[in-house]
């Protein structure tokens, strides 16, 4: 989506993540992460896996195990 593209190069130096999964890309993570303090500056994602969320009643369930 070229409007998400464009909202999120405008965006650079705060934490914006896109408004689609398939956009989501390791540089977004990795900028994420470092930004609340999760992982070091030094520290980058290279590589994640997309997954679906369990579904409980019609709510979205967690993640993990």
């Amino acid at each position: 989506m070229k409007w998400e593209m464009d909202y999120i190069i405008k965006s650079r130096g705060e934490a914006v993540i896109p408004w689609h999964i398939d956009n989501l890309e390791p540089g977004h993570l990795t900028e994420m992460l470092r930004c609340k303090g999760t992982i070091r500056k030094t520290v980058c994602v290279d590589k994640f896996e997309k997954c679906e969320l369990e579904r409980h009643n019609g709510t979205t369930g967690r993640a993990g195990s």
